[in-house]
């Protein structure tokens, strides 16, 4: 046994010179990072599957093509691969990191370092600054590489990297894109503190070398390959890897369940739904000191359509009502808040004339500051809210009163409502101070959807009886309604709460508990 693993070692060590021959990058790479990355950039974008993503988002890679090729001269097909990895892991954060690009023509290293940021001068004259932290070396005209300036030592000592099955793998360029994490390089702590849904997993958390490799095609081949230390604790890794199913599934579900009520984000969901079918259909197999797994992603996940979903979301091009209305909530919140560092208080339900007669909304009284003291300016506020003078201000509703995907352009109704009277928040007459929030403002409703809506400025509301059935609420999301607590939190409700709830969470200072719900 014991020739056996030097004559290993040794083919090993002859073969590095062949390994880094073709794969240049991972000769800077440490033996045993705790995680390792790369992808395989020129394949990517040429394979089935990187081709229909291109198609989709065409505008946006034709302009990510012409800024890459005006600051480096190549362009993404000439990319052979991104590799990165964090070398060690500490009680904290990651200690250091490393880039490596590499090129299959050369790249135009006098224009980046033209447009590349300069940081502070470092002793090694061939590694450039680009912060305090960071630094580039142009190791060669077709690899550069960016890391932490910890890492620049290490950096310098070639001849490292293709002991690990993950670097060993990478080498022979069979995969698209590569992820490896050693997990005992992390420290004990992430261990000892498995949260319990993670403990029938907790054989994986203690191996030395795991990783996955994705083959890109019309869709994504998956495997994975854990290396167990002996046979029985190959057996305790594949009964581990069996337990992550029923986890993901979990959390999957409760994911659909939030995607449901949200109706831009929906688009995700049968991307998810192929990903649970996946790794639910999924191969296990154990060696004697391996365990092996292989997944093909179904086509339905359709990943050229969660492109474009994920271009417009980040790119704020698709919001839905919902995002709308919670941020409509919080910034009247918000203003309520400011008007009570204004005034003491919060704002009384209406303005009232000498008799006692309701003349205009809260709504109005929130103006100033809600950036529309301009409007405040204009209304008479002696005078009711459809006077002459006052109702020609009805059309000029702020855009944050209006409901997302119910009030129309040319009305001027909002279903942003208080409750009033019967014990709860708001008064006609008086303003609540917070410290009269005894329940807490967490626990107590500010402002809320309700179900009709009616002229913004007219003071009107949801009139609350504890003897008598609840005022009908706006079910705009799902059979769900979105309020403001007095905290400046918005939360989404479900039809399914039960009605005692909705009246402690109505009332501002009843004394009872409020369940979780």
């Amino acid at each position: 046994m014991r020739y056996a693993i030097i004559a290993g070692s040794l083919g090993m060590l002859c073969a590095l010179p062949l390994i880094f021959a073709a794969t240049p990058e991972l000769e800077h790479i440490p033996p045993e990072p705790v995680m390792f990355g790369q992808i395989r950039v020129a394949e990517l974008w040429e394979s089935p599957v990187g081709k229909q993503i291109r198609e989709k988002l065409k505008t946006e890679v034709e302009l990510g093509e012409n800024l890459l090729f005006a600051f480096s001269g190549i362009k993404p097909d000439q990319i052979e691969s991104i590799t990165g990895c964090i070398p060690k892991a500490i009680d904290g954060p990651f200690s250091g990191f490393l880039v490596i690009v590499t090129t299959k023509v050369p790249y135009n290293a006098t224009t980046l370092k033209l447009v590349l940021p300069k940081g502070p001068p470092l002793a090694n004259k061939d590694f450039h600054a680009i912060s305090a932290e960071m630094c580039v070396h142009f190791t060669s005209p077709r690899m550069i590489a960016f890391m932490s300036t910890d890492m620049i030592e290490t950096y310098l000592k070639p001849g490292k990297g293709g002991m690990l099955p993950v670097l060993q793998a990478a080498a022979k360029q069979e995969s698209t894109m590569l992820i490896g994490i050693r997990f005992r390089g992390f420290p004990d702590s992430i261990r000892e503190d498995l949260p319990a849904q993670l403990q029938p997993i907790a054989p994986i958390f203690n191996t030395n070398s795991w990783h996955i490799a994705i083959k890109a095609d019309k869709t994504l081949n998956v495997t994975g390959q854990i290396d167990a230390d002996n046979a029985a604790h190959a057996l305790e890794l594949e009964t581990a890897v069996k337990n992550i199913p029923p986890i993901l599934d979990e959390g999957i579900k409760d994911l659909l369940n939030e995607l449901e009520e949200d109706e831009v984000f929906q688009r995700f969901a049968p991307f998810l739904k192929a990903f649970q079918k996946m790794y639910q259909e999924g191969k296990v197999t154990k060696l004697e000191k391996r365990i092996e797994v292989s997944m093909v992603l179904p086509e339905s996940a359709n990943l050229p359509a969660v492109a474009v979903a994920l271009k417009r979301t980040m790119m704020g091009e698709d919001v839905s009502s919902r995002q709308v209305s919670q941020n409509n909530l919080k910034q009247i919140m918000l203003a309520m808040h400011n008007y009570h560092d204004a005034m003491g208080a919060f704002p009384p339900a209406a303005i009232f004339d000498k008799k006692g007669t309701p003349l205009l909304s809260w709504r109005v009284l929130l103006l100033p500051y809600l950036d529309q003291n301009n409007l405040y300016q204009q209304f008479k506020l002696d005078e009711p809210w459809d006077s002459e003078h006052n109702k020609k201000l009805i059309a000029k509703m702020p855009v944050v009163y209006r409901q997302p995907g119910v009030t129309k352009a040319d009305e001027y109704v909002t279903h942003y409502q208080v409750f009033t009277g019967g014990g709860a928040l708001f008064d006609f007459i008086n303003g609540v101070k917070i410290q009269d929030i005894t329940d807490g403002t967490s626990n107590t409703i500010g402002v809320v959807e309700a179900a009709a809506g009616v002229p913004w400025s007219q003071p009107i509301d949801l009139s609350y009886d504890p003897a008598k059935p609840l005022p009908k609420l706006g079910r705009f999301h799902r059979k769900s309604t979105l309020v403001s607590m007095c905290d400046g939190s918005v939360r989404l409700i479900s039809d399914k709460v039960p009605e005692a709830v909705w009246r402690l969470l109505i009332t501002p200072s009843d004394g009872m508990v409020v369940p979780a719900f």
